[in-house]
């Protein structure tokens, strides 16, 4: 499954959250999810959120990679593999790709959404 260029217009970790733990509800034990976040790490792409946001319509966002990795965790995934992608400056990679291996048992199965 490809979850991309989705991440950076969500507003807040609620919805994050519920959306990850639909797409590790759908895919099957084994499969894969690619998800790619914008790199919160980076400074450089924090001011210009930062700047987007004050002036801006919609909400622009990056993410911490160890963040991002738990909350796979905790909808029943585990990153197999981290792509950065673009231009790897001192201040990091603009995004990183995220592969996700969907785990036997998902902690959310058999709860009702």
């Amino acid at each position: 499954m490809l979850f991309l260029n989705a991440l950076i217009n969500i507003p807040d970790d609620t919805t994050v959250h519920r959306l990850l733990a639909e797409l590790s509800r759908v895919c099957k034990p084994g499969g894969r999810i690619f998800v790619d976040i914008r790199n919160g790490s980076n400074p450089w792409l924090r001011f210009r959120y930062w700047i987007h946001n004050l002036v801006g319509n919609f909400v622009t966002r990056g993410y911490v990679l160890a963040s991002t990795a738990r909350l796979l965790e905790q909808v029943g995934c585990r990153v197999v593999d981290t792509h950065p992608i673009g231009v790897r400056w001192l201040t990091g990679p603009a995004a990183f790709l995220l592969e996700a291996e969907r785990l036997e048992a998902s902690p959310l199965e058999g709860r009702p959404g």
